[in-house]
C-alpha cells in the first residue's frame, strides 16, 4: 500500500470513529454537573423535556436578590447551562416543583415571605418556554405555609398540595384549585388537631386523585404516612395512615392497573435510623406490601418516578456514602418491590443529598438535589444523569466538569479532515525535476 493510500484509509477511518463518537454523544451523555455561585444555591426537583433537556428548580443565594430567590434553569443533554432564572423579593423564596404547561411554558410551585398576605405564602410562578415570568399568585393565610407539588388539570387550570397552617408550627394539608391564570377557585384543607402536610399529588384513573404526605392527628406514632384520596372536587372518599412509633413519612404514589405504590422515608422500620419505605396499597388503601431498603446509617427516599418495568427511588444515603459522607443514591425495583439494582453517588470531600428522580427519555435517569462541601458553609445544586442501569460517567472528584459538546465535536471533526485533506494533497505532490545542466 503507498503512502496516499495510507492516508486515506487514516482519513476514512478517523472521520468514522469520531462519527461514532457523535452519535453517541446525541444518543445520550451521562455525568454529574454542579451549579452555583459561592453562596446557598440548591435544586430540589427536575424534569425531563421532550428536546432531551432538562428543567431544574430549587433557590439560590448567588443569583438572586437580598436573600433566596426561587431558582428555575435549563440545561442541555451535556449538561451545559442553556438558561438561568430567578425571581423574588426582599424575603426568602424557594421552588419545590416543576412541571411543562400545555402552552409548552412551565408552572413552578413554591413558597415565599415577600409577597402574600402572611409570613410565608404558597407561591405559584408561571413563566414561558425561556422562563421569562408571565404572571404569580400567592395563596395562604396568616401564618407559615408552603406548596409542595402541582399538576395541571384539563381546564388549563392548576391543582397544587402543600400545607396551610392553622396556628404557629400547626399545619392541615391543603388542596388548592385555581383557573388557568391561577386564580383561586377552591381550596380545602384536610387533618385534625395535630401537623399535616401533603407532599404529592397523583390523578387517580377513575377521575380523583391521591394525596400523599403525613399526619400526627392519628396513627401509631409521631407522624405516619397519610393517604388521602379525593374526588375531583377535593371531597374526601378514604383517609388511611402507615407507620410505627417513629416518623414517617410519604411523598409520592404511583398508579398501577388496581393498586397504589407509594414512596416513603420511615424512621420507625427498616435496618438503620432512617431507610427508604415502598408500600403497596390496595385500592381503599389496604396496604397490601412494604419494603425497606437502607443500612444502619440514615438513609431517605425522597421524590422517586414511576418507570416501564417498576420504580425508581431517589434519596440520599449515609450507610453506603464514602468515608460517611451522603451520598446521592438511586434504587431500581420491579414492580412487586424487588431490588433490581442500586447505584451512589457521592465522594470523600462532598455530601451529596439527591431530592428528586426522573426517567428521561433514553430509558435513564435524571437526579436533582444539593452539594454541600464538608466543613465549608456553602452548597451548590447538582444534576446527575445515568443511563438505564444507573451508570453515569463522573470523574472521581465529582469536579464541576462539563462533557465536550456535540458543536464541540463536529469542529475537531472539521479541523482534522481539513488537515488531513491538506496531508494528502501535499504527499501526491510531485517534486519538481533538475534540469540537465549544459
Amino acid at each position: 500500500m503507498n503512502k496516499t493510500a495510507k492516508t486515506l484509509s487514516i482519513l476514512v477511518i478517523s472521520v468514522l470513529c469520531l462519527s461514532i463518537f457523535t452519535s453517541s454523544a446525541a444518543a445520550g451523555t451521562t455525568g454529574l454537573w454542579i451549579y452555583g455561585g459561592d453562596k446557598y444555591d440548591m435544586a430540589i426537583a427536575n424534569m425531563a423535556t421532550m428536546d432531551g433537556s432538562h428543567v431544574l428548580v430549587g433557590c439560590t443565594q448567588s443569583y438572586g436578590s437580598l436573600a433566596d430567590d426561587l431558582w428555575l434553569f435549563k440545561v442541555a443533554g451535556d449538561g451545559s447551562t442553556t438558561w438561568s432564572k430567578h425571581y423574588g423579593g426582599e424575603g426568602n423564596e424557594s421552588g419545590f416543583n416543576v412541571i411543562t404547561t400545555v402552552d409548552g411554558g412551565y408552572a413552578v410551585i413554591g413558597a415565599t415571605t415577600s409577597y402574600g398576605a402572611g409570613e410565608e405564602d404558597i407561591w405559584l410562578v408561571k413563566t414561558d418556554s425561556e422562563g421569562n415570568m408571565q404572571w404569580n399568585q400567592t395563596y395562604g393565610g396568616l401564618y407559615d405555609d408552603e406548596g409542595w407539588m402541582l399538576i395541571q388539570t384539563s381546564d388549563g387550570g392548576y391543582l397544587i398540595t402543600g400545607l396551610i397552617c392553622t396556628s404557629e408550627g400547626i399545619g392541615d394539608g391543603c388542596l388548592i384549585k385555581t383557573d388557568s391564570s391561577g386564580n383561586l377557585e377552591w381550596q380545602k384543607t384536610y387533618g385534625g388537631a395535630g401537623d399535616e402536610g401533603f407532599y404529592g399529588i397523583t390523578k387517580s384513573s377513575e377521575g380523583g386523585y391521591i394525596l400523599a404526605g403525613y399526619t400526627n392527628s392519628t396513627g401509631a406514632g409521631k407522624c405516619d404516612v397519610w393517604l388521602v384520596k379525593v374526588s375531583a372536587s377535593g371531597t374526601e372518599q378514604w383517609a388511611k395512615t402507615y407507620g410505627g412509633s417513629e416518623d414517617d413519612y410519604g411523598y409520592i404514589a404511583f398508579e398501577t392497573e388496581t393498586d397504589f405504590v407509594v414512596d416513603c422515608t420511615t424512621y420507625s422500620y427498616g435496618a438503620g435510623e432512617a431507610d427508604v419505605w415502598l408500600l403497596k396499597v390496595d385500592a381503599m388503601g389496604g396496604l397490601m406490601w412494604n419494603y425497606t431498603y437502607g443500612g444502619p446509617e440514615d438513609d431517605h427516599g425522597w421524590y422517586g418516578a414511576k418507570t416501564t418495568d417498576g420504580f425508581a427511588l431517589g434519596g440520599y444515603t449515609y450507610s453506603y456514602g464514602v468515608n460517611g459522607n451522603a451520598a446521592a443514591w438511586l434504587i431500581k425495583v420491579d414492580i412487586n418491590g424487588m431490588t433490581m439494582w442500586n447505584q451512589t453517588y457521592g465522594s470523600a470531600a462532598k455530601d451529596f443529598y439527591g431530592w428528586a428522580v426522573t426517567q428521561t427519555s433514553d430509558g435513564g435517569y435524571a437526579i436533582s438535589g444539593e452539594v454541600l462541601p464538608v466543613d465549608v458553609d456553602t452548597c451548590d445544586a447538582f444534576l446527575v444523569i445515568t443511563d438505564e442501569n444507573g451508570d453515569a460517567l463522573i470523574p472521581e472528584d465529582t469536579a464541576n466538569t462539563e462533557l465536550i459538546p456535540l458543536w464541540a465535536v463536529g469542529a475537531i471533526v472539521a479541523v482534522i479532515i481539513v488537515v488531513l485533506l491538506v496531508v494528502v494533497l501535499l504527499m501526491r505532490r510531485k517534486p519538481k525535476q533538475p534540469q540537465p545542466t549544459q
